[in-house]
């Protein structure tokens, strides 16, 4: 059992958070991902769920900045574990003894059948660097320039259906994961630091094969299918010595 724990350091308004760098001088990572900063310290990495903050484990980061690595949330709703296609057991003609005839029929349509290729951080902008040339801790805005959105996407579209897709992966690619400018999080920076948060999103690829099941349980017009999308918002504080 996973006891889960809000984060102490972001609040559900993501206007009033604070990431206090200070408090976090051991246990980063190193980016190593093209996909977003190359410098400076992972000092929290936080995703969110209908409002509500959760830190993604320090030994998860190693997965979390890694695009082809499959980070092991504490805490995923959506998630639904791989499922085969059941068929249902129908009876019929039950005779008085309690016996019958029975026969396997699966309830027809399409079906998605996928397994989780990769569970990542995908960094949509980084915010402004918070720079601290002062003696003491400096708490300033990381402002972004602009809105944005993280969208998913299919390898294919014709013929398939996204609610399918949604209810094997779990996540509407026809749905991005949008930031503002009014999100913009707060970020306090140690003497000689400079400090920025990058955000996005916990960023999902599924791979898989997308058919039509028959009512007598036969698949027909099989095809290679890779969903990908945008699971989760999600935020990381960065920090580096600043070097001008």
């Amino acid at each position: 059992m996973i006891n889960l724990k809000k984060s102490h350091f972001v609040t559900t308004s993501l206007l009033t958070s604070v990431f206090v760098l200070s408090s976090f001088t051991s246990g980063f990572a190193e980016s190593n991902d093209s996909n977003f900063s190359q410098e400076g310290k992972v000092e929290k990495a936080i995703y969110f769920v209908d409002g509500v903050t959760y830190d993604i484990p320090e030994e998860q980061y190693s997965n979390f900045f890694n695009e082809n690595g499959i980070t092991e949330l504490p805490y995923d709703p959506a998630l639904n574990p791989e499922e085969e296609n059941e068929s249902k057991l129908k009876s019929n003609n039950k005779n008085k003894k309690g016996f019958g005839t029975y026969a396997y029929a699966c309830v027809a349509g399409d079906e998605y059948s996928a397994t989780r290729s990769s569970a990542a951080f995908k960094l949509g902008k980084s915010g402004h660097r918070v720079i601290n040339k002062t003696s003491s801790n400096l708490t300033q805005t990381s402002k972004l320039d602009s809105s944005f959105t993280i969208s998913g996407k299919l390898s294919i579209t014709a013929g398939v259906s996204t609610a399918v897709v949604k209810k094997e992966i779990g996540i509407d690619v026809t749905v991005g994961n949008t930031w503002t400018t009014g999100e913009a999080t707060k970020v306090t920076v140690r003497p000689g630091d400079w400090g920025w948060i990058d955000y996005g999103s916990h960023y999902e690829t599924w791979k898989g094969s997308y058919y039509y099941l028959s009512g007598t349980c036969t698949k027909s017009n099989i095809r290679s299918l890779t969903s990908e999308g945008p699971k989760y918002k999600a935020i990381v504080a960065k920090s580096a010595k600043y070097p001008y």
